[in-house]
C-alpha cells in the first residue's frame, strides 16, 4: 500500500512535532502541555458519550509550509454504531467491530486484516506521556470563544509544530501540521525538490445517527472466515487478504 496515503491516515490521528518556526508568538500564553491534554481528553470523553454517530472530516495538503494554495484536498468520513466503526480516507476504508479490523484498498488491491482498535482508549495508552515528553513549549490563545493550542516540539522530531483548535463546546474543529523535516517530491530521486509540508485538517460536528443499524459499519459484510482462512466476499471476493491477526 501507498506509503504516502498510510502517512495522511496517520496524521488525521497522531499529533507530534519539533522546534516552532515562530520562536515567539506575540498572541499566545505559555501554559503546561497538561492544558492541551485536558483539553484533548474533555474531547475524547464527548465522542465516548456518543455511541452512534458520523463525521465528515476534510484534510487538505500543501507542498510547502507557507504555500497558498493546497496541493490536495481529500474528503474523508467516520461513523461509529455502537462497537462498530467506519473510516474513510484517501481511498482506504477500514471498518471494524469487536472482534476484527478490515481495511480495504482499492487502489493496490488488497485487504488487511488486524485485531481491532480500542477506540475508547486509544489515547489513554501512553499517548499522554508520548506528547508531554516530546513538548518543548506549549501555548494557548482564545479563538472566537473556544481555546487554540499551538505545541513546539522538541529538536530533532519529523514535525515542527501543530496548531490545535477546539471550539466554544470542547469539540475539536481544526488542527495544523508543519513538517520540519524537508519531504521530497519523488522519494525515488534523491535529487527532486524537497518540501517542507503543512497538513491542515478540519473536523465537523458529530451528527447523531438515528434509526437501523448501519449496515457499512459491518466488516461481515465484506469478509468471512473460509476452510482455508479468511476470504473476502461480495464485490471484494477476488482480492487478496492479509491476515495479521493475533492467533493464541
Amino acid at each position: 500500500m501507498r506509503a504516502g496515503r498510510w502517512h495522511i491516515v496517520v496524521c488525521c490521528m497522531v499529533l507530534f512535532g519539533a522546534r516552532s518556526l515562530a520562536d515567539a508568538p506575540q498572541d499566545w500564553t505559555t501554559v503546561p502541555g497538561s492544558a492541551f491534554v485536558e483539553a484533548k481528553q474533555g474531547n475524547d470523553s464527548r465522542y465516548k458519550d456518543l455511541p452512534r454517530f458520523s463525521m465528515d472530516i476534510e484534510l487538505v495538503s500543501y507542498r510547502s509550509w507557507d504555500d497558498q494554495a493546497p496541493h490536495e484536498r481529500t474528503q474523508a468520513r467516520v461513523v461509529r454504531d455502537a462497537s462498530r466503526f467506519r473510516s474513510e480516507v484517501s481511498g482506504l476504508v477500514s471498518v471494524q467491530d469487536p472482534l476484527i479490523r478490515v481495511v480495504m484498498d482499492p487502489q493496490e488491491h488488497v485487504i488487511m486484516a488486524t485485531d481491532p482498535v480500542d477506540l475508547n482508549d486509544a489515547w489513554a495508552i501512553g499517548a499522554v506521556d508520548i506528547v508531554l515528553s516530546s513538548v518543548a513549549t506549549c501555548f494557548e490563545r482564545s479563538v472566537d470563544g473556544g481555546k487554540e493550542y499551538k505545541l513546539v516540539f522538541k529538536t530533532g522530531a519529523v514535525y515542527d509544530h501543530t496548531i490545535v483548535r477546539y471550539d466554544a463546546q470542547g469539540w475539536l474543529r481544526h488542527t495544523s501540521t508543519v513538517w520540519r523535516q524537508t519531504v521530497q517530491e519523488d522519494p525515488s530521486d534523491r535529487l527532486s525538490a524537497a518540501y517542507r509540508p503543512r497538513l491542515d485538517v478540519s473536523y465537523g460536528i458529530p451528527r447523531t445517527l438515528t434509526g437501523p443499524a448501519d449496515a457499512s459499519t459491518d466488516p461481515w459484510s465484506l469478509v468471512r472466515e473460509g476452510k482455508e482462512g479468511l476470504e473476502a466476499i461480495g464485490a471484494w471476493k477476488d482480492i487478496p487478504i492479509i491476515d495479521t491477526r493475533y492467533r493464541p
